[in-house]
Formats: structure tokens, C-alpha cells, sequence
């Protein structure tokens, strides 16, 4: 008779009877039914392969089993086949008990982290893999509750085949790291397009779903060994968000170095380009902004400039002193003459450069005079008058009304 679940069962009516005659077709249909199950395919429930063929036993040994849902612990022994799709997201850190030797192969429906462990949980690498979706583990058991991985296909990529691979569209997910042992190129991204757009790119995605102002989106960091064998960071370039508004975005780019044991920020990129501790930071497009200047390892003399708003000219009186926030005392000061309305051959626009405590026709009561209060103000006294040299010829005094005066300052 056919075997029920692997178990076999006796033709209906053999068994023989005390004190009956044994019946020879009920015998033969016995014997017969025995030689039949012995020359058939024992199915793997009776300790069989369930075939006839090697291929055959081979696919049977390897057959699919019931989907198991990832958990700390997934329990491998409880598998119905050697082939097990594990869904759900949950971290797995262990895969239950089953002899050394034995294998499984699971297919990850989304993404969970397994956790590497040097004793229960042996990773490639030596560190968590971040599963994607169709990623295949191969996974052989050690015994006593320890496995190790000894396959790990990415769904989106090809297989390392050798210490130098090639990897064409890989999808990475997770952390990862690349290692070797000498000097040199590590990675290397070429591209073979004859096109005129760029290529090789490299494109940092800070693929955040609430983007906010300070974010700090990408970084580069260069480390190496310290004298006393500590990994530490020498320099680094790093991204930032400085507004994410739809339409009007805003970005930063600045580099940090370690000076002396001190990791800070040195130069910025916004607008313009500016350094840590140079007051007003960002001046805008084109500008550079810093505390010193210096060419061929000398100091340029004027690192910092000043210029006033416009002065209304009022003759016989002296102006409040005001702030050129140089933040130490001017090393040069002048004056100019802006006329807004026409005079004395000029137009409005013009500039003319005036010499302080002198432009006067008059002598000593005319003119301006200028003078510094330490590091913080510059004063003015306009005098009864200011001559300049007219546009036509000679000298004339101007009307008052028709200019603005400006001051700047250098240090």
C-alpha cells in the first residue's frame, strides 16, 4: 500500500490467525506489497530521499520551507526547509540550535540588521550587515546555538570574486567598509562615457524627510594614528543646511583641522568665504572675510576697512563721534565729497577726495579735521567752509546742500 506520511502499512487482512490456514493470496498481496515499497523512492519522512535520482534527492534535501518571521532569535531548527524567506524588520541576533554542519539559506523580504557576534554570529567582515530586500544569507550551523555566514549575496549587486573587485551599480545599504594592507589607490570610480557632461560623480544624499536649518548634511574626515596608537581625526570637510526652504535654499561648506590637540573650524564657504573668528562672518557673493592677510609670509597692511554712511554737511559744527568697528585704531583715514545735487561744475555721482584740516580758501577756520578716539570712534569737525577746486577752474566754495560727506578707514 501507498506509505501515509512516510509510514507504512500492511495490505487489509494479513495477519495471520491462530489455528487458521493462511490464506496464499492474501500472503502473496503481502509479499508483493513489500517488494514494491522496498524498490520505491523512500520518502525523507522514513529516512528516505524521496526519488530515484541524485538530482532528484538533491532537490528534495533543498526544498522550500514556510516563511519565518525575523525575531532576536529566528529558530532554525523549527524550519521546514533548508530555503526560508525571513520577513518582518526586527534585528536578528541569533538563529537557534541545530548540528554542526547543518545549512540554511534565507532570503530577506526588507530590511533588518543582523548582528555580528565573534562566537554566535559570525559575519563577514566581522561587522552588522543591513539586509535589502532579496538579499540571500547562506548561513552554516556550528553547533551548540553558533553560526557563521559563509554567503552573503546582495540582491542589487555582483559577488566579490577576488582581493580587487569590480562593482557595477552596486547598492550599498548600510555601513561598510573597505579595507587593504598597502600604500595607494583603495577605491577607484571611472566612468567610460565620451560625453562633455561630468562623470565620475559622487553624490552625498542626506536623504532626510525633515531637512532643517544647522543640519549637518555630509562629511569627509581624514584620521590617522596618534603617537600613542589612538585613531584621530586631522582635518575634515563637512556640509551643512543653512535654510531648506522650497525656492531659496541656503548651504554651508567649511574645513576643521587639529592644531595642537584642538579640532576647530578654520574657513567657511556660503556666499563668500570667510574664516572662524573674522567678525560679520559671511560679507556675501565675492567677498573674503578673515583677520589677516599675508603675502609671501608678510602681513598686507590693511586687512580691515571702513566707510561711513553719508554725512549731511552742516559748516561750523562737529559730529558725534561714531563707531568704525576696525576693532583697533585706524592706520589711514580720509574724506571725500559726494555731490547729490550739481555744483560748482560737478554732477551728481561724482566723488571728489578732500585733504583733512585743509579745503579751505580761508585759512584755518575752514575745512575739515578728523581725529580717532582709540579703537572704537572717529570724530569730525566741519569747519565755516570747504573749498575744493571747481570743475571749470579756480576754487569755490561749495554749497553745503549739494554734497555728502563720507570717511573711510583702514587698519
Amino acid at each position: 500500500m501507498p506509505r501515509a506520511g512516510g509510514v507504512y502499512s500492511a495490505p487489509p487482512g494479513t495477519k495471520g490467525s491462530p489455528n487458521t490456514t493462511i490464506e496464499s493470496a492474501k500472503y502473496n498481496a503481502l509479499v508483493d506489497d513489500l517488494v514494491a515499497d522496498a524498490n520505491a523512492a523512500r520518502p525523507v519522512t522514513a529516512g528516505g530521499s524521496g526519488s530515484s535520482t541524485a538530482v532528484g534527492a538533491a532537490d528534495n534535501f533543498s526544498a522550500a520551507g514556510a516563511d519565518m518571521a525575523s525575531a532576536a532569535t529566528v529558530n532554525l531548527a523549527n524550519s521546514t526547509g533548508t530555503l526560508v524567506n525571513i520577513t518582518g524588520t526586527v534585528t536578528i541576533t541569533a538563529l537557534g540550535t541545530l548540528p554542526a554542519g547543518s545549512e540554511r539559506d534565507l532570503v530577506f523580504a526588507g530590511v533588518l540588521t543582523l548582528t555580528h557576534n565573534a562566537t554566535s554570529l559570525i559575519l563577514p567582515g566581522g561587522a552588522n550587515i543591513i539586509t535589502a530586500a532579496g538579499d540571500v544569507a547562506r548561513m552554516r550551523s556550528l553547533g551548540g546555538g553558533n553560526w557563521k555566514c559563509v554567503g552573503y549575496q546582495r540582491a542589487a549587486s555582483v559577488p566579490y570574486t577576488d582581493d580587487s573587485p569590480t562593482l557595477n551599480s552596486p547598492a550599498i545599504v548600510g555601513a561598510t567598509t573597505i579595507s587593504g594592507t598597502a600604500a595607494g589607490s583603495l577605491l577607484t570610480i571611472s566612468t567610460t562615457d565620451a560625453g562633455a557632461g561630468t562623470g565620475p560623480n559622487i553624490d552625498l544624499y542626506r536623504n532626510s524627510a525633515s531637512p532643517a536649518a544647522a543640519d549637518l548634511i555630509s562629511q569627509i574626515v581624514f584620521s590617522g594614528q596618534d603617537s600613542g596608537g589612538n585613531k584621530t581625526s586631522y582635518a575634515e570637510i563637512t556640509a551643512a543646511i543653512v535654510d531648506p526652504t522650497n525656492g531659496s535654499e541656503d548651504g554651508r561648506f567649511y574645513i576643521a583641522t587639529n592644531i595642537a590637540g584642538v579640532y576647530a573650524v578654520r574657513l567657511y564657504f556660503g556666499a563668500g568665504i570667510y574664516t572662524a573668528n573674522a567678525t560679520g562672518g559671511d560679507k556675501g557673493v565675492d567677498t573674503v572675510n578673515a583677520k589677516g592677510y599675508y603675502v609671501d609670509g608678510a602681513q598686507i597692511p590693511f586687512s580691515k576697512a571702513f566707510e561711513s554712511a553719508q554725512i549731511n554737511i552742516v559748516t561750523n559744527t562737529t559730529v558725534a563721534p561714531f563707531p568704525h568697528g576696525l576693532g583697533v585704531q585706524p592706520k589711514l583715514v580720509m574724506a571725500a565729497l559726494q555731490c547729490v545735487v550739481a555744483d560748482t561744475g560737478y554732477s551728481p555721482g561724482d566723488e571728489v577726495p578732500i585733504n583733512v584740516n585743509t579745503n579751505s580758501s580761508s585759512g584755518t577756520s575752514g575745512g575739515i579735521s578728523m581725529y580717532m578716539n582709540g579703537p572704537t570712534n572717529i570724530g569730525l569737525r566741519i569747519g565755516n567752509s570747504i573749498s575744493i577746486w571747481d570743475k571749470n577752474g579756480g576754487i569755490a566754495g561749495i554749497g553745503p546742500s549739494s554734497w555728502k560727506l563720507v570717511v573711510r578707514a583702514w587698519a
